[in-house]
């Protein structure tokens, strides 16, 4: 089922629907009563219940009616913040909206119209590209390339990855141990032979990748493309920190904030590992970890390479004992598109110098999104030193339900 809703405009009183809320929950309130009264008799158990919960609610819209409006009138205080105002933004909600896209990257460019968006009304704005995979999720508004870049890794981890959407604060799914497949050929009225493999249930929270800025309201309003720089950093800090959660998270408290790192990839039990005794060339040992993933239980083809800077330039530069270039056989592609041993080269400070991770992502792990990546914006938090607060979040869980079908390499020797 979809819905569709619009983001109302800074002059439009966005508090109307839940007026509307509380006029109901007070006049059912006051439907129990009077059929009590009219039947001349008390309140039975089960009304005198709903009587509470209808009072409960009514006081609960009351106050989010009051905080709405006096967040209307705190904003209209502000109208540089809001130049979009006058103007409405369409939101598609729907669990498999095919325009939406779920887990996808924020646009790299974002004009400052559409950034502003993000400003109206005090209102909560996923950002998205138009380019990724999989499936959509509510809440998520498509930016269509503009001309502000956010500055980021060259890629995102999650567009790599299958994603669904969740509507819980934890996600328990089953983990292959042992890939397991006795079949055979069975002659008529023969005994079938039985296969037997393992999985183990295994249960993760959905985490909160979370930080904020704080920016004069002097800054934001005076020059409105420092608004723009300001919220694509926050986008960047976002992702950059979503990709390492992703890549090599090392499920341990996080010192400060009370939240708990994500298992990433690297960590994640069960995994393939290749590590050469002898110094090998990082060239070889890539070569040798994809024949592992063909050969081995995971019955995998490989079809990405996520490794640093440092060891991918090892990889290019590799020489011959004539110190001639040698590596021009196993590389392809371009600046934008490498590939070595005929798999994507995914080039990433995120994963530690020394290391690499070879496999295929699609196969092996899901991500689940609770919330997509969101911008706020804070005007009242500090609003006597005249600052306004950027919080940037998203909350999302990591799933392998097959790790055999990746393989972390740790590189031995200097070439």
């Amino acid at each position: 089922m979809h819905t569709t809703s619009t983001a109302g405009a800074a002059g439009t009183d966005t508090s109307e629907p839940m007026v509307g809320w509380l006029q109901r929950s007070v006049d059912s309130a006051r439907e129990i009563i009077t059929r009590a009264e009219t039947e001349d008799r008390e309140l039975t158990e089960a009304e005198a219940t709903e009587h509470a919960e209808l009072l409960t609610r009514a006081e609960s819209l009351h106050d989010q009616v009051r905080r709405s409006r006096d967040l209307r009138a705190g904003l209209e205080r502000f109208p540089g913040l809001l130049s979009g105002a006058g103007t409405s933004g369409t939101q598609t909600r729907g669990e498999y909206d095919s325009d939406a896209r779920l887990g996808a990257a924020p646009a790299l460019f974002l004009t400052r119209d559409q950034m502003s968006v993000l400003h109206e009304g005090f209102m909560t704005r996923a950002v998205t590209s138009a380019t990724a995979p999989q499936v959509a999720v509510s809440d998520y508004l498509t930016m269509p390339a503009g001309t502000f870049p956010i500055l980021r890794d060259a890629f995102r981890v999650l567009d790599l990855i299958p994603v669904e959407a969740t509507a819980a604060a934890s996600v328990t799914y089953y983990r292959g141990n042992a890939a397991a497949s006795n079949a055979k050929v069975v002659g008529e009225g023969g005994q079938k032979p039985l296969s037997d493999p393992s999985y183990t249930a295994v249960t993760e929270g959905v985490r909160k990748v979370a930080h904020y800025i704080d920016v004069s309201e002097e800054a934001i309003t005076d020059l409105s493309s420092f608004r723009d720089m300001v919220e694509s950093e926050a986008l960047m800090g976002l992702l950059n920190e979503e990709n390492s959660q992703l890549v090599s998270g090392n499920g341990a408290a996080v010192a400060g904030t009370g939240g708990v790192a994500m298992t990433g990839l690297l960590n994640t039990s069960g995994i393939l590992t290749y590590a050469p005794v002898a110094a090998e060339a990082r060239i070889v040992s890539v070569a040798k970890a994809q024949t592992l993933l063909q050969a081995g239980s995971s019955f995998t083809n490989p079809d990405t390479v996520l490794i640093n800077p440092s060891d991918f330039e090892k990889v290019r530069l590799y020489t011959s004992t004539a110190n001639e270039f040698a590596a021009g056989f196993a590389l392809g592609g371009d600046a934008q598109s490498m590939t070595v041993w005929g798999m994507r080269a995914y080039v990433t400070n995120r994963i530690t110098a020394g290391t690499a991770l070879v496999g295929n992502l699609a196969q092996a792990a899901r991500v689940y999104v609770r919330m997509a990546p969101t911008v706020k914006v804070d005007p009242f938090s500090r609003s006597t030193e005249n600052i306004i607060r950027l919080v940037v979040e998203e909350r999302l869980a990591l799933t392998v339900p097959r790790p055999s079908a990746l393989l972390k390499v740790t590189f031995n020797g200097t070439t």
